[in-house]
């Protein structure tokens, strides 16, 4: 069985952040608010999973569809 990709890829706030296009103290701010795609903390670090943050983007494409 061949793995999916990227599903053992850990982005750092600040490449989500590039990714987003947003400051990284908008992503801090997020998680203290329990928002934005899940983070887990890794000691003083927090990592988001790949497909975690893929499944959070394609959540909010399909929100802003329904606002629209």
């Amino acid at each position: 069985m061949e793995a999916q990709p990227h599903t053992d890829t850990w982005l750092t706030r600040n490449e989500l952040a590039e990714r987003l296009k947003l400051p990284p103290r908008t992503l801090a701010a997020w998680a203290t608010r329990g928002k934005g795609p899940r983070g887990v903390q890794i000691g003083r670090h927090t990592r988001y999973w790949l497909p975690d943050v893929i499944e959070w983007e394609n959540a909010q494409r399909q929100n802003s569809r329904h606002a629209a």
